[in-house]
């Protein structure tokens, strides 16, 4: 329900932008936090069984790196077509999303699998991250010198370019992971679905056998019961006298026969 609400307020932020109610600086910020929710509440729902912690955690540190990629591609395009290369507060900006983009990076290379890990280097080969690099290295320099002019600077729209390509093919390798994960998860569930089925059978089959054990043991009592029956007949009604008596010879019981032969 949170999540559905960070959502809601999200396509709220988005309809004062395009009506340009709030300032570039107020909607970054109120983006960011209910970015920073989004991601706090995919961090509740996390599944710590089966193997699957690992890629997840390499899945989410990777959307946030592409997240402060996206923050940046807006905020360099901002610098560039203002050309205020010397505010303090947009520097400082710059700076944090870059450090939040690098950390995120170093966790999503400690938790990804290798072909995930060889994606995102297939990435950094590619012309545009140099081309990227060099531009934030010119924006950098232009805004801790008051001489640097504007005039060498690229363009709003080249860096725009630049940049998007890199988020591009960040999205074209977030679709693979987000497949890997689907998958593992997938195979999880299928696990579970395998392990209740023996669980389940596993219980059919002991009840099977304990059935067949009661019905055994009531076979054989009712085998015993006609047995003791006859004998105890037998005992009865046979001519001949028949004593029975324990381990030290002591008589525990006669028949009929030997009280009519022996007179006792």
């Amino acid at each position: 329900a949170s999540a559905l609400t960070d959502l809601q307020q999200i396509r709220s932020l988005r309809q004062s932008v395009s009506e340009l109610v709030l300032s570039r600086d107020v909607t970054v910020d109120r983006y960011s936090a209910m970015i920073e929710m989004l991601f706090d509440e995919m961090s509740s729902t996390l599944v710590t069984d089966g193997g699957t912690l690992r890629p997840q955690l390499a899945f989410m540190a990777f959307l946030q790196a592409k997240e402060m990629a996206g923050q940046e591609r807006a905020l360099l395009t901002a610098i560039l077509s203002s050309r205020d290369f010397g505010s303090f507060s947009r520097m400082a900006a710059f700076h944090r999303i870059r450090a939040i983009e690098d950390l995120a990076i170093k966790r999503f290379l400690q938790f990804a699998e290798e072909d995930a890990k060889a994606g995102y280097e297939a990435i950094l080969a590619q012309p545009f991250i140099r081309e990227g690099d060099a531009i934030r290295r010119r924006v950098v320099a232009a805004g801790h010198s008051t001489t640097a002019s504007a005039d060498n600077l690229p363009s709003p729209e080249t860096w725009f370019q630049v940049s998007s390509q890199k988020i591009d093919a960040m999205k074209d390798l977030e679709v693979v992971i987000s497949r890997s994960v689907k998958h593992s998860a997938s195979e999880l569930k299928q696990g579970a679905n395998a392990g209740l089925v023996i669980s389940a059978l596993s219980a059919l089959a002991s009840f099977l056998l304990g059935g067949m054990l009661l019905m055994h043991v009531r076979r054989v009592s009712k085998v015993a019961e006609k047995d003791l029956h006859l004998a105890a007949t037998v005992f009865s009604n046979s001519v001949e006298s028949i004593i029975i008596t324990d381990a030290q010879a002591n008589i525990i019981d006669v028949n009929r026969s030997f009280t009519r032969i022996t007179g006792y």
